[in-house]
Parts: structure tokens; C-alpha cells; sequence
């Protein structure tokens, strides 16, 4: 946008909205609706630099051009370097109320994985509306980290919403249920592996919950703290992970399928130099 998006007070994004869609921006541009979408995708700040919200942790952009590619100006992608601000987060949106999340917890927060069967836990908070409107509000649960051991991890991984509607100073507790299945990933050998660790859980888009934070205080509804890792985070410890040997799932058993015909086909001839680099896990 060139910079337009910081000289305004709001963009309006529509995509395709439809034969009903003039109708609908109508409406949120004179108030009579009040806005609740949150971005699909993330919008780059720079031309041709997109950086998606579930890109590695070690994937950057720096500003200027390459060089021996022209002059200065923009900016490219790089394996490593400063952070990259997209011009719009992947969840943002925006409305003519406020929210705000206090009492962010996981619980249980010590989790010993067996092996047989995931362990469950839950992340809970309680979402206020502390405008003058009601209005709809979708709570987003990320699962972020900087390191893990068989693969880079991604930046942040969306976990779960919950869309929730408010009349004003209304409350409302909000509960995610997960387990440690959603804790796994696939390693470079194509195996489901849940990693013996601490892992951290946000509620929000990156800064979201530190502003609401701010605006919770203002409110009064402050926390415990003032902090935002810990008001806006939770953490779960899990103990006793390694590689994941079935899907126990019943609604991935497609996937088992799948995995047993891409067994079959890799074990063949001359897939041979595939198998001694990265054999499938059973």
C-alpha cells in the first residue's frame, strides 16, 4: 500500500464479496454493522517479499535489493536477519468496540506422554468487551516457539478459534480443548514426532494481546502482571515424547492409508536413494 495504510484510520478489505457485497461494505462504512472478519492470509508491507505466518523461525527479510541487482529500495528475502514486519499480521482485524483477554492459563500445565494414547489439556481465558457496542469477536490460539530438535520449527502454528459475541462489559470464559497431538510435527523423515519440552501458547496475533493488555488496564480488568508474556501466554510442559508410531485417531485413518500406499511406492527400485536419505517411519 505504499505506505497509505499508516496515514489512514482503517482499511476495508473485501476480496470477493459477492452480489450482496456493496450492500455489506455500505454497511460497515456507515456503522451499521459492526466489523468481526479477521485477515486470511498475511499482507506483505514490501513487493514480491511474502512472508506467511507459519514460515521458519529462521526465515527473514532484510531491507535494500541483492546486491548487483540495482539500486537500494525494498527488500528481499534471506535465510537469516532482522525481522520482517508485514503490513498486515495473518488474523488482524479490526472493530468499533474493544476487547481484551485476562487469565490466560493451561491447564493441566505438566503433561507425561506414554505413547499409547494422546494426553489432553485444555487453555482457557475469559474475553470483555469493554466498548460502548456489541459486537462478534474471534479469539485465535497460536502455538509458538524458537527451537526444536528434529526440524525448524515455524514461527507460530494456529491451534484453534473461537468466535464469541458480546454486548457491552459482557464476559465470556473461552476454552480450548487440545492434546498432545497437536503438539507433534512431521521430522525430515517424514515421521510424527512430539518433542520432550516446554512449548508456549498465545492468545492473539503477535502484539495483539499486549495491546489489549494495555487497554484491560485502562479498564481495569488488569492481570496479575503487567507483562505480556505472562499475561498473554501459557506454557505446558511435556515429559516422555520421542517418535509418534500410530495415527489414533479415527479421523486420520485416511491419512494412515495414504501413508501406507507412499510406503509402498518408496520401497520400490529406484526410489532407493530417496529410502537411504529419508525412509518413512512406520
Amino acid at each position: 500500500l505504499h505506505g497509505l495504510a499508516a496515514r489512514t484510520p482503517a482499511v476495508l478489505a473485501s476480496f470477493v464479496p459477492g452480489p450482496q457485497g456493496g450492500t455489506a461494505l455500505a454497511e460497515v462504512v456507515y456503522g451499521l454493522t459492526n466489523p468481526s472478519g479477521r485477515l486470511p492470509l498475511t499482507y506483505p508491507r514490501h513487493q514480491a517479499v511474502l512472508l506467511p505466518h507459519f514460515r521458519r523461525v529462521t526465515q527473514r527479510c532484510i531491507s535494500g535489493r541483492p546486491p548487483g541487482r540495482g539500486q537500494a529500495g525494498g527488500a528481499y528475502l534471506a535465510p537469516a536477519s532482522v525481522e520482517c514486519r508485514p503490513e498486515f499480521a495473518f488474523g488482524a482485524g479490526g472493530s468499533y468496540t474493544s476487547f481484551v483477554y485476562t487469565q490466560v492459563e493451561a491447564y493441566p500445565n505438566q503433561l507425561i506422554y506414554t505413547g499409547s494414547r494422546p494426553v489432553d489439556f485444555h487453555t482457557s481465558l475469559v474475553v470483555t468487551n469493554t466498548g460502548q457496542r456489541s459486537g462478534r469477536h474471534t479469539v485465535l490460539l497460536f502455538l509458538v516457539r524458537r527451537h526444536q530438535r528434529r526440524a525448524v520449527p515455524d514461527v507460530q502454528s494456529l491451534l484453534g478459534f473461537e468466535e464469541v459475541r458480546l454486548e457491552p462489559k459482557e464476559s465470556r470464559h473461552v476454552t480450548f480443548t487440545l492434546s498432545t497431538d497437536d503438539l507433534t510435527y512431521v521430522d525430515v523423515r517424514l515421521r510424527r514426532t512430539l518433542d520432550s519440552d516446554v512449548y508456549t501458547l498465545r492468545v492473539g496475533t503477535p502484539g495483539e494481546c499486549a495491546a489489549y493488555l494495555a487497554a484491560a488496564a485502562a479498564a481495569g480488568l488488569r492481570g496479575e502482571s503487567n507483562d505480556p508474556q505472562q499475561e498473554c501466554h501459557a506454557t505446558v510442559t511435556v515429559a516422555g515424547g520421542g517418535t509418534i508410531k500410530t495415527l489414533p485417531r479415527v479421523e486420520e485413518e485416511p491419512f494412515r492409508l495414504l501413508h501406507r500406499y507412499l510406503e509402498r511406492i518408496i520401497s520400490q527400485p529406484r526410489f532407493a536413494l530417496l529410502r537411504a536419505t529419508a525412509p518413512l517411519g512406520a
